[in-house]
């Protein structure tokens, strides 16, 4: 991975933006999009020849990962859905994801009843 650090960056930027990141609030983690994007010199689509260093989405995924656990913050993964649950294979071998990526929206509204 060429700039480990803008995993970190990206992560305390983002957690910046909840309002009450103080608390001990159980924050939802939802990965995806990341694939088997290693040589498809392995066509048996095999991992066990793969290293840490091959393609972007294992060492940007695994990142990912211990980024959240040195956080303070807590954390559940909801989805993990990348590397081998991504990927689709053609019939030359090469991998492509099944999902680039999603967006999930959430609206918070704040209530207040009258009492009558």
């Amino acid at each position: 991975m060429d700039f480990p650090e803008v995993v970190d960056i990206g992560l305390c930027q983002m957690l910046s933006l909840l309002s009450d990141h103080g608390s001990d609030s159980l924050l939802d983690v939802h990965l995806v999009g990341g694939f088997d994007d290693f040589s498809s010199q392995y066509s048996d689509h095999s991992t066990k020849c793969r290293t840490n260093s091959e393609g972007y989405s294992y060492p940007l995924c695994a990142k990912i990962i211990e980024g959240l656990s040195n956080r303070s913050e807590k954390f559940e993964i909801r989805t993990l859905h990348v590397l081998g649950h991504n990927t689709r294979w053609d019939p030359e071998g090469i991998a492509y994801p099944l999902f680039h990526g999603f967006v999930v929206i959430s609206t918070f509204i704040n209530l207040s009843f009258v009492k009558s």
